[in-house]
């Protein structure tokens, strides 16, 4: 009986993960930012890394562009099933959402202009990926410390 109820719970598990979320037609752009990995001894080495936002920025809409609500209400997106099958998520306007790099700059913004006079608040949470760009990349300060670009000007 065990094993049954194992291979059930493992079989349900493969059929979720191979029902995953439709990426949508804007296309996300990484924002490229340099980083620096310094050690007493070796000095230190430019890194071609880059940010990767929030998942709850990401819009999710329907195939036509519409809003895409996720509750038990909705008609669209009313269980994993079918938000997987009628919604999209979004890539992500980074500069329009507050974030900016220059090089081994980054500007992250409160708030952004709406184009009407008025600004939305922005809450940019990024996350640094590796130079494949790929996974996240870990900052280890053991011995090592964080520096501002203005501490050399």
């Amino acid at each position: 009986m065990a094993t049954r109820i194992a291979f059930a719970a493992s079989a349900a598990l493969v059929v979720r993960s191979a029902i995953a979320q439709q990426p949508g037609n804007i296309t996300e752009v990484h924002p490229a930012l340099t980083t620096y990995k310094c050690t007493t001894d070796g000095g230190c080495i430019a890194q071609d890394t880059s940010l990767v936002i929030d998942w709850g920025n990401h819009k999710l809409q329907t195939l036509n562009g519409s809003s895409c609500p996720v509750g038990n209400t909705s008609a669209v997106c009313f269980d994993s099933v079918s938000c997987n099958e009628n919604c999209v998520v979004q890539g992500f306007d980074y500069e329009a959402g507050g974030v900016t790099t220059d090089g081994d700059v980054m500007t992250l913004q409160q708030y952004v202009p709406t184009g009407n006079g008025t600004y939305n608040r922005a809450s940019p949470r990024v996350y640094l990926l590796d130079p494949n760009g790929e996974d996240y990349e870990s900052v280890k300060l053991t011995n090592q410390e964080v520096i501002s670009s203005e501490a050399f000007s």
